[in-house]
């Protein structure tokens, strides 16, 4: 496994027997540096996937 230089609270939650999922729009390559950008199109599927739950259960 790779060493990441980004890091979550999720294995946290792991620990404590909590299912977890870490997603967010972006490439590690470019996080957490200098520049660090979303394209347009990042940034839409990553609005998408937030919204689809809402949309679900309202309908």
């Amino acid at each position: 496994m790779d060493a990441a230089s980004f890091g979550t609270g999720a294995g946290l939650f792991q620990a404590a027997a909590i299912p977890s999922v870490i997603c967010g729009p972006g490439d590690t390559a470019r996080a957490y540096r200098p520049e660090e950008y979303l394209t347009r199109e990042e940034l839409h599927a990553a609005c998408k996937m937030v919204l689809a739950p809402g949309r679900k259960l309202a309908a």
